[in-house]
């Protein structure tokens, strides 16, 4: 890792409306002192700094996960602050925003900075987002201020849905004052309780407990009319419906303070899944995978804005948690390595969505939410940026993984395009 580096010959993408130019990029001590056709053999480069031919690779300003799991404090063995970040970086990713879903949860600020302890020095920027409610258990707000005060970016419940529209309307009411988002898991537990996967007719077959659409659809439809009554800003984590897809578009065009977000794997595949894989417990993840109806209306969300965030659903388990009959198996799924090929197989590739709608999902939509500055690629700013290409076909089983969590269905997916290394708090990090 180096704080100094020339890139040489990449497609550089400063913003996402204008077309690529090629460019050498010298960084000095994480910073971009130059951007021009042929700085390689300006007399001015110390031979001395390390160099990256690009070879025409894209070069954009670093990426975002909004929605990673790490299991410290308290699941180490499922992953590390370290691990996840080696594992973004891998993926692409110069910045991740952590869950609070740890033990203890982030619903004080001294776990808040253990996290940011845990950081420190990473290639990877880490920002925490902190619990809503103390212990997650949807009952007591915690100290929202302290926990900015200590770092935290939005404030949720992680994988535990708020169940009182009291509690959230405070909620939001208060991070009003604090200018943060408060992110929803859109669920009543009451209509989703003892699903596995979606319900429909492909989970009939099977004869597998459903998961039904109308438990995220009711949630979210609560979510938006809370956050329209009190002007706070919402953003709405995994959509996984059709409608719910319309429910947001629906609130944006009536002025509601709302985002959203979907997971890479609701892009790429379908409830047909579980019987394909002859019930694979990685293919078990919450929200479900729904119908090919469904995830067309997900390519459109993210095609005309209506989802803002393109997240990986990053949530490693051990093996000895997977590793078991699909009924008692977690729901989750490790994904930040693969996140990249997949959207470039299965989204861009064949044409749903974009390649700027993609990036700018990846790049724009996540630091909108956590209300952070965008990373800009020109002459004098902090460097923070992603080398990849759309092009290369590989296979996770192909590449060394970072991840703790081998929890994945997409071993040996074929996934096309590369991540070629990240530059981001002063380190270059290359891709394998």
């Amino acid at each position: 890792m180096t704080s100094d580096l020339l890139i040489r010959q990449a497609r550089v993408l400063p913003d996402l409306t204008s077309p690529p130019v090629q460019l050498d990029v010298l960084i000095r001590a994480g910073r971009i002192e130059a951007m021009g056709p042929e700085l390689a053999t300006a007399a001015s480069v110390p031979e001395s700094i390390p160099s990256v031919d690009a070879g025409g690779a894209y070069l954009t300003p670093g990426w975002m996960d909004l929605h990673v799991q790490v299991g410290e404090p308290g699941h180490e063995y499922r992953e590390t602050v370290a691990t996840g970040c080696q594992a973004a970086a891998a993926g692409g990713f110069t910045a991740i925003a952590c869950l609070p879903d740890t033990d203890p949860p982030m619903d004080r600020r001294d776990v808040v900075d253990f996290v940011m302890g845990r950081a420190a020095g990473l290639p990877v920027t880490v920002h925490p987002i902190g619990c809503v409610t103390r212990a997650l258990a949807g009952e007591e707000m915690t100290e929202m201020a302290e926990l900015v005060a200590g770092g935290a970016i939005a404030f949720s419940d992680g994988r535990h849905p708020i169940r009182s529209a009291g509690l959230l309307r405070r909620a939001l009411e208060y991070a009003v004052m604090l200018d943060r988002v408060v992110i929803s898991r859109a669920e009543v537990p009451e209509l989703s309780e003892g699903g596995l996967m979606h319900e429909g007719v492909t989970g009939t077959r099977l004869g597998v407990p459903g998961l039904p659409s109308v438990a995220e659809e009711v949630a979210v439809a609560r979510d938006i009319e809370l956050a329209a009554y009190t002007g706070g800003a919402l953003h709405v984590q995994a959509l996984s419906s059709a409608r719910s897809v319309a429910l947001v578009r629906a609130a944006k065009e009536a002025g509601v303070a709302v985002t959203a977000s979907v997971f890479v794997g609701h892009l790429v595949l379908t409830d047909e899944v579980v019987g394909t894989s002859e019930y694979d417990t990685t293919t078990k993840v919450y929200p479900p995978y729904r119908t090919a109806e469904d995830r067309a209306a997900l390519w459109a969300g993210v095609q005309d804005g209506t989802i803002d965030v393109i997240a990986s659903g990053h949530t490693p388990f051990a093996r000895f948690e997977t590793e078991v009959e699909y009924l008692y198996a977690p729901f989750g799924q490790a994904a930040l390595e693969s996140a990249w090929g997949l959207l470039g197989a299965h989204v861009i590739a064949p044409g749903h969505v974009r390649l700027e709608r993609v990036l700018a999902a990846l790049i724009e939509g996540p630091r909108r939410v956590g209300r952070l500055d965008l990373p800009r690629l020109e002459v004098g700013a902090e460097a923070s940026c992603t080398l990849f290409d759309v092009d290369t076909a590989w296979t996770l089983a192909e590449a060394p993984r970072a991840s703790l969590g081998h929890n994945t269905p997409h071993m040996k997916t074929p996934l096309r395009g590369r991540v070629y290394g990240i530059y981001n708090n002063g380190q270059w990090v290359p891709g394998w």
